[in-house]
């Protein structure tokens, strides 16, 4: 699948979800932000992103190797 149309599924499930909410979801306003429309939405969703982002640029640190990591040839563990 192309990234043109995986951005363009995500948009439009995204709205999808958006509509639903603001239709079907009663409002229950415990602080002042939860009064905005589709908040918690959009809140969940960018702290989704976030933590996803976060997480790759972690992992890609802690597991990623050199493009020559092994073809250094050195240590004295070669099995034949």
């Amino acid at each position: 699948m192309s990234t043109k149309r995986v951005l363009i599924m995500s948009g439009v499930v995204f709205l999808l979800l958006l509509v639903l909410e603001v239709v079907f979801v009663r409002p229950h306003v415990f602080y002042w932000w939860h009064g905005f429309l589709g908040f918690d939405f959009l809140f969940g969703l960018l702290g989704t992103l976030l933590l996803l982002g976060l997480a790759k640029g972690l992992i890609n640190k802690l597991v990623e190797r050199e493009e020559d990591y092994y073809d250094h040839g050195g240590g004295g563990d070669s099995h034949a």
